[in-house]
């Protein structure tokens, strides 16, 4: 019965863990939802940067010099936002392959543990074909000897 106990055993462990891989895919299904929308982001702002600057009030701003260089300004704020958002997406792409990397370790010891649980639950019934196997055994010796009185 000590084999029936680590059945239980790493049956709650399985549990635990399963919880645990749950918590890393809704984490990275957050990190996923993160990146898809500074992606997203990222887009809109380039989209804005290319309108801006060929925009057809740009004609006549490009007479003024001052106005070049609040134009020129603007879109380096535009650059610096753009590379902000890039290294912010890196960053969660980062985490999201731990996530990913920890999600595969939990699997990893989920299968270790439940290849276990079958080696033990193979290693139970055997025990039990060899009790039945010798229970029957005597129940004949107990038969044969009762015929022979």
């Amino acid at each position: 019965m000590k084999q029936a106990k680590q059945i239980v055993k790493f049956r709650a462990i399985v549990r635990i863990l399963g919880d645990e891989k749950d918590k890393f895919i809704k984490q990275l299904n957050h990190l996923n939802q993160i990146i898809h929308t500074k992606t997203q982001s990222v887009q809109r702002i380039i989209d804005y940067k290319n309108d801006y600057r060929n925009g057809k009030n740009i004609k006549s701003c490009l007479e003024v010099p001052t106005l070049i260089i609040n134009m020129d300004l603007f879109i380096a704020k535009l650059d610096e936002a753009i590379y902000q958002e890039r290294s912010n997406i890196e960053c969660c792409g980062k985490e999201r392959e731990a996530c990913l990397l920890k999600i595969k370790l939990v699997e990893d010891k989920i299968d270790a543990i439940e290849k276990k649980m079958s080696q033990i639950g193979k290693k139970l019934k055997v025990m039990e074909m060899e009790l039945e196997s010798n229970e029957l055994d005597e129940l004949t010796v107990q038969s044969r000897m009762r015929q022979e009185r």
